[in-house]
């Protein structure tokens, strides 16, 4: 009874992830840097998309949902 994030299993995780990676002969990954040049270029799609007369009103929201995630993130 307590913090389950304290659990032995959940701090073994990462150690197990790294065991079968290396059995699997898997190179981790970093991820690509994102930079605010390539933020405005996609904002800038994504208000080119949502001003489409042909989209449907679901891809709207759904643009318009990651427009404003970009945004909040960034």
């Amino acid at each position: 009874m307590g913090n389950p994030a304290t659990d032995k299993t959940v701090k073994d995780y990462p150690r197990v992830v790294t065991m079968e990676q290396i059995q699997a002969r898997v190179q981790p990954k970093k991820a690509t840097p994102f930079f605010v040049d390539k933020l405005d270029r996609l904002v800038t799609q994504i208000e080119h998309l949502m001003n489409l007369p042909s989209i449907s009103t679901t891809q709207r929201y759904i643009l318009a949902r990651d427009q404003a995630y970009f945004k909040t993130i960034f």
